[in-house]
């Protein structure tokens, strides 16, 4: 079985998109076995994902094998899965993933680890641009604390 994911920018909730789109549509299509061939359930969902880099380390931290990249392209492989992940011009990605036990419950799970993953690798380029930055911008990193959610508090003071 095979599930094609949309992912547009934005930041929301991805699982939830994830699993709603293919319920109503699971709803909407009643098909047999010969028809699951013809009929991939298509999702959309909107996700921050736009730096190509960050994208690969974020699927490198779900234990996937990045095994084609390009510009506006990249193949991953888990271990029961794999994805084409496939960037428009308008820099949109649309990602089939495909398996034999790949249905709308891994792919979810799968979504969701790739936009936490994405998301900590953000934060964590975020965190070391403004250590760098700080001094030439007048400020000081007066103390810096990581919360049992990973979540990262800075306190910056300004330099006299």
């Amino acid at each position: 079985m095979s599930v094609s994911v949309l992912l547009i920018p934005a930041a929301i909730a991805a699982v939830a998109a994830v699993n709603a789109a293919i319920d109503n549509k699971a709803k909407n299509n009643e098909t047999n076995k010969a028809d699951e061939v013809e009929a991939v359930p298509q999702v959309q969902v909107r996700t921050r994902m736009r730096d190509l880099d960050l994208l690969q380390a974020a699927l490198a931290d779900t234990q996937a094998e990045v095994v084609r990249a390009a510009e506006d392209s990249l193949e991953a492989a888990w271990t029961d899965a794999t994805a084409v992940f496939d960037r428009d011009s308008e820099g949109i990605w649309q990602v089939h993933f495909s398996g034999e036990d790949v249905d709308r419950q891994r792919a979810a799970e799968i979504v969701q680890a790739i936009d936490e993953a994405y998301a900590r690798r953000v934060q964590q380029a975020v965190v070391r641009k403004l250590r760098e930055r700080a001094h030439t911008a007048g400020l000081e990193l007066a103390s810096e604390t990581v919360e049992e959610d990973q979540s990262v508090t800075m306190v910056l003071n300004v330099r006299r």
